[in-house]
């Protein structure tokens, strides 16, 4: 999951009621946000779930401020930061 570089963001716990996109057409890529979520002990009811139409959904939402956190693609040349899943 990814977020602004520019974000105060900086663990899975600290998107308590942000808006984090929800992929509508992927359920698949809810699931792996959903265990994310669950790593900074959260639910989708703790967060604003918005729903995006997909990756590119997902990325353009984060750079124009609809959602705080997205999953974006690796590949994405985007100013983002990975929450990441352990510090270690």
């Amino acid at each position: 999951m990814a977020v602004k570089a520019s974000s105060k963001i900086y663990t899975f716990a600290d998107l308590k009621g942000k808006k984090v996109a929800s992929y509508a057409a992927n359920p698949g890529v809810n699931v792996h946000m959903e265990a994310m979520l669950r790593y900074g002990n959260l639910k989708w009811d703790d967060v604003v779930a918005t729903k995006v139409s997909g990756f590119a959904g997902g990325q353009d939402a984060l750079m124009e401020g609809v959602v705080e956190a997205a999953n974006v693609s690796a590949e994405a040349s985007l100013p983002t930061r990975w929450l990441l899943l352990s510090a270690d």
